[in-house]
């Protein structure tokens, strides 16, 4: 049997901001960092979405749409952190939309582990 050798990346670091900039919002959160485009952020695989808030946000629901690396539609609802940084458990390939249940009491960003997160690693 040949040995095999596998090599993956390079992979995009974590980043707190690269689907939403600063904002503090009252229902849907503007997509606007730098995997942004047109109000769609595109990662380079599939990856887990992070929320960082600057409050307790803790009473209020954060809603994640999106797509996997498939293309198909998956969301993701979770609870909102207390001031810290929350993580959906499920990868999102693009974010189409993020909402808030409730107007946020500070400021947050969205953004995205460091780490490819599917049992398959597509690189298309």
């Amino acid at each position: 049997m040949q040995p095999m050798s596998v090599t993956v990346g390079p992979i995009a670091a974590a980043s707190a901001n690269n689907i939403c900039l600063t904002q503090t919002p009252t229902s849907s959160l503007t997509i606007n960092g730098a995997l942004a485009s047109g109000g769609v952020a595109t990662l380079d695989v599939q990856r887990r979405v992070l929320i960082t808030t600057t409050a307790d946000e803790s009473s209020k629901t954060f809603t994640v749409t999106g797509t996997n690396w498939a293309g198909n539609t998956i969301s993701q609802t979770i609870t909102g952190p207390n001031a810290t940084t929350g993580a959906t458990t499920i990868s999102f390939k693009t974010v189409t939309s993020i909402t808030i249940s409730a107007a946020a009491a500070g400021s947050l960003t969205v953004g995205t582990n460091g780490v490819a997160d599917s049992p398959w690693v597509r690189f298309d």
